[in-house]
């Protein structure tokens, strides 16, 4: 029943999008690079890589540490670990050097054919170490330690890898030798194990064999010919090369030759081609490829793309690894309806004796746009530092060259839109015990602004610039955890770019003294404030005064008792709470129609915290007047087993004993309302898996709703099942929005998401993405509609895309299709 009901959930989302499938055999397939995912549409797409990177030679491939998980790629635990057989009495010696062990020679029939030449046959073994050699037949030299092994030969080497042959010659001491029908297993480096501290705990592990865990195999090959260069290096000839687990070669790069040099940590094939199901796709004359986790320098696999907006469009990565702390990235992208952008991105850590520090640099630049028609840019500054061990600072700086650029290129920046772009700098002291044992300071200075590119937002609506602004906030225990005195206190120039907005400066100091008691069956808080707040303004700007300021003083009393009672029920025992709450605030009537308005707001009673706040605003440019009790009763059921809290629930209502004449705007009449909006909210854990949660604001004038957020969720392993509806009234929204994600067939995963619209009796965003993992290899479907209303139509948007990423290829990456995304806090 489950499955039937979900089967009709994804058919009633996406009924009212088969008007849009239509559309999708319109879009090219899209064949490109985005984070780390490889994208193929098909011959067409194989044919332009080939022909593109059969021009580039010699090619490498570069490595970058910073590469984000493929969002349909599995959990690691869902695929199958390639453990590497090795003998349970070499394990402990895995990773530690052996050149000073003992040789262990053991076989069936030991000779000594001729001098310094020990012949062992049947089950022969040598064996120093981690380093050990099985065959059939082994032929060991005294003098110069070269061992000739013949017949189901088997070689472990110190790192863990194994390696499988018909007949192998090897100087031990040197690692230098051949081998022929070569197969192996690479270890992984990261593999570690439980380090002995005497014979006896060797001795312990070798008894139990169960206690110890073998290798992982995180590379493996055959080779016709294998030859060994010394301890870190390789030949092999005629090779194929796969990271997928044994007995899956859906993907192999096959080469005439590959040099392995584990101390580079890389690899250089010739005449060397991937091939995917045994299908030739990608082609490289010479190519060099990381074998281990290390950076490296060299072109990153190029994207490929068809759309509308950019027509043919290439994107061609090339990552630069400066140093361990530096490395850069450097992108042209070539869209054949707007010309060339180039991208570059510089990044950094490092330490000095204050403290360490890091950051990035990005820029784009396009010389011409030929839909725009002009050149276009982008840029961002991100960097942060430490000075010793209370000082800390932070730099972001972006900018845009114009209001269009992230709708353009919103693909490349990581986002498709945003509101604004941050510039700012900010310092910070922060310290403990400064004055009084256990308080805590802190010290702050910012310089704030932002470049607005919505182009709805008028500039006269554009936020003020802070240049800059100082804070200092202090909080100290005076006489254990019931007194407490706090101290916030800020001085903050307000700038902005339309010179018939008011502009000045602005101080305010906010002291406090906080006594509170707690007990098990409840508590009492009660607190005073003193709010001083003074302006001075640049000029006198209609009704507001030069230096207007004002005092005023801010008292709240808490207090609230907790009810227990347990009972039994449902096959448990439970402990059920019932927690009445009084709370009181007063704040006198100061008028403040004089006073600018800088960032300052009165909110929506929409939470349970603001019911039990003294104020209707902020408190930085208005504090508004209030004589108010509000009244609350919570519940919560918790599990005495376990603990777990598996209901809570609670109301709220504010009673007015004085009207409030303190409001945003001056012109606006005083609020005589005798008690507030009702809020309630429940939410209940059904199970550990599914959960669902209720809040509700209800207007007793109006006797109707207000708002309503309601939400059912059921989370299990990879599965997930979202729906919500949304209800206010004064957005005029209405809206019921389900996400889902199941897994079936135990290698695909489904996603859908929706978001419609009750009011408007459309679906705003519909999204569907089927895929499947092969562990790998794994391909994605996307489908995704939006739509939005402009001036009283409405206008539609549906993006497709097709991605398959062959798993090993795809660590192959870096963040190069980022952009500057990253720095204008985008992603």
């Amino acid at each position: 029943m489950e499955k039937f009901c979900i089967v009709i959930l994804v058919f009633q989302i996406l009924k009212p999008m088969r008007k849009y499938i239509k559309e999708v055999c319109k879009l090219d397939l899209r064949f490109g690079y985005e984070r780390n995912r490889l994208n193929f549409s098909g011959a067409w797409g194989r044919i332009w890589i080939m022909l593109s990177l059969v021009l580039i030679s010699p090619f490498s491939i570069a490595q970058n540490q910073q590469i984000a998980n493929s969002e349909f790629y599995t959990e690691a635990s869902f695929c199958q670990i390639d453990q590497i057989q090795t003998p349970s009495t070499i394990i402990p010696f895995i990773g530690r050097d052996s050149s000073n062990m003992p040789f262990q020679l053991e076989a069936d029939q030991i000779d000594v054919p001729v001098s310094g030449k020990i012949s062992l046959d049947g089950n022969a073994s040598v064996i120093q170490g981690a380093k050990a050699i099985y065959a059939d037949h082994i032929m060991y030299g005294k003098d110069d330690r070269v061992i000739e092994a013949m017949g189901n030969v088997v070689m472990h080497t110190s790192n863990g890898d194994r390696i499988e042959a018909s007949a192998l010659q090897l100087d031990f001491e040197t690692q230098i030798g051949y081998a022929n029908e070569v197969s192996f297993k690479q270890a992984d480096a990261a593999y570690e194990i439980f380090r002995c501290g005497d014979q006896d705990c060797y001795d312990k592990n070798i008894i139990q064999p169960l206690s110890l865990a073998a290798p992982v195999s995180v590379l493996r090959g055959y080779a016709q010919r294998a030859y060994f260069d010394g301890h870190d290096r390789q030949r092999l000839n005629n090779v194929r090369l796969s990271r997928c687990p044994e007995g899956d070669d859906s993907v192999v790069l096959v080469a005439s030759q590959v040099v392995l040099d584990h101390g580079t940590g890389e690899a250089t094939g010739r005449d060397l081609s991937v091939r995917f199901f045994d299908t030739p796709i990608l082609y490289f004359p010479i190519l060099t490829f990381p074998i281990s986790d290390e950076r490296k320098t060299g072109f990153l696999f190029p994207s490929f793309g068809f759309g509308g907006d950019y027509g043919f469009r290439l994107v061609t990565p090339y990552y630069w690894n400066i140093a361990p702390n530096r490395d850069a990235t450097i992108t042209t992208d070539h869209m054949t309806s707007r010309g060339t952008l180039f991208r570059g991105e510089y990044r950094y850590l490092g330490e000095t004796t204050l403290g360490g520090f890091n950051g990035r640099v990005g820029a784009e630049f396009i010389d011409s746009d030929r839909k725009f028609g002009d050149k276009r840019y982008g840029a961002t500054l991100f960097h942060q530092q430490q000075f010793g061990k209370y000082w800390s600072s932070q730099l972001d700086l972006g900018y845009v060259s114009d209001r269009d650029y992230l709708d353009d290129f919103g693909d490349t920046l990581g986002a498709d839109s945003a509101d604004h772009v941050p510039q700012s700098f900010s310092a910070e002291y922060r310290r403990s015990d400064q004055v009084l044992p256990d308080d805590d300071l802190n010290i702050g200075v910012l310089f704030s602004d932002y470049q607005i590119i919505d182009p709805l937002i008028q500039e006269k609506h554009n936020p003020y610039a802070r240049l800059p602004e100082l804070s200092l906030n202090w909080k100290a225990k005076l006489w254990d955890q019931e007194l407490q005195s706090e101290l916030n206190a800020s001085w903050t120039r307000f700038e902005h770019a339309v010179p018939s907005k008011v502009a000045g400066s602005r101080l305010n100091l906010r002291p406090s003294i906080l006594f509170q008691q707690k007990e098990r069956y409840g508590f009492t808080r009660s607190r005073v404030d003193l709010d001083l707040i003074s302006y001075n303004l640049n000029e006198r700007l209609g009704e507001y005064g030069l230096r207007p300021s004002l005092v005023v003083p801010v008292i709240s009393l808490d207090s609230g008792l907790i009810f227990e009672r347990t009972g039994y029920g449902f096959g448990n025992y439970w402990l059920q709470t019932l927690e009445p709450r009084a709370y009181y605030a007063y704040v006198p009537y100061v008028n403040q129609d004089d006073q600018p308005l800088f960032d300052d707001n009165e909110f929506e009673l929409d939470s349970m915290s603001k019911y039990f706040s003294p104020n209707r605003f902020h408190r930085t440019d208005r504090v508004g007047d209030t004589n108010r009790i509000t009244l609350g009763l919570s519940t919560r059921l918790i599990q005495s087993r376990s603990g777990k809290q598996r209901l809570q629930g609670g109301v709220a209502q504010m009673f007015y004993l004085d009207q409030r004449r303190v409001r945003e705007d001056p012109s606006l009449e005083p609020m005589t309302n005798r008690y507030s909006n009702l809020f309630g909210e429940i939410s209940v854990n059904l199970t550990d898996r599914l959960s669902s949660s209720l809040d509700s604001v209800w207007n007793w004038n109006d006797k109707q709703i207000l708002s309503t957020d309601v939400n059912l969720d059921y989370e299990n392993h990879r599965s997930h099942i979202s729906l919500s509806y949304r209800l206010n009234p004064s957005d005029s929204k209405e809206q019921l929005i389900s996400d889902l994600e199941w897994p079936f067939l135990r290698n695909w995963l489904v996603g859908v998401e929706n978001i419609y619209s009750i009011r408007n009796k459309t679906n705003l965003q519909t999204g569907l993405s089927v895929g499947y993992d092969a562990c790998c290899w794994a391909t994605q479907f996307k489908l995704d509609h939006k739509r939005k209303e402009i001036t009283g139509s409405w206008e539609g948007k549906t993006n497709f895309i097709f991605q398959i990423e062959l798993r090993d290829l795809g660590r192959i990456s870096s963040s190069a299709l980022g952009g500057i995304s990253a720095g204008l806090g985008l992603n």
